[in-house]
């Protein structure tokens, strides 16, 4: 892959997260926007693609979690229920739902898809530090 898609299919993925969550507005979107890890964490793999925009182009073991973590921070945001100060909740996909509705399964199924996403960052991570220009980084061989 590119590293100009990556950084387009990050920013993609981001700007939806974002406006899927913008459209719940509960509580949930105020914690995500008062705090400091909610934006640090879904915006790492934009930060971290943009770090690595220099390479030209991305192995296979490289851009893997990257597409992993679009993936999935894209069905967190349309997926977790969010709730107010009234009954019931919201999911984007889905509009107003009751507490007690099995479309309230949708919601766990979110929550997967942000596990997926943090761990997901944590593999981009490894998998750019163990990289250099795109070359596997010589672990294990004495300096």
């Amino acid at each position: 892959m590119r590293t100009w898609v990556n950084v387009l299919l990050q920013l993609g993925a981001f700007v939806a997260f974002f406006a899927l969550r913008l459209s719940a507005g509960g509580w949930l979107l105020i914690f995500y926007i008062v705090t400091v890890i909610g934006p640090v964490v879904t915006l790492a793999p934009l930060v971290t693609a943009l770090v690595t925009a220099g390479r030209g182009r991305l192995p296979k073991r490289v851009w893997l979690p990257f597409a992993v973590a679009a993936a999935a921070l894209v069905g967190a945001g349309a997926l977790i229920a969010d709730f107010g100060d009234a009954p019931g909740a919201f999911i984007p996909v889905v509009g107003e739902v009751a507490e007690d509705s099995g479309l309230m399964y949708l919601s766990t199924a979110g929550w997967v898809f942000a596990l997926a996403f943090v761990v997901s960052v944590v593999w981009i991570l490894v998998a750019v530090s163990e990289t250099r220009k795109g070359r596997p980084a010589e672990a294990g061989r004495p300096s």
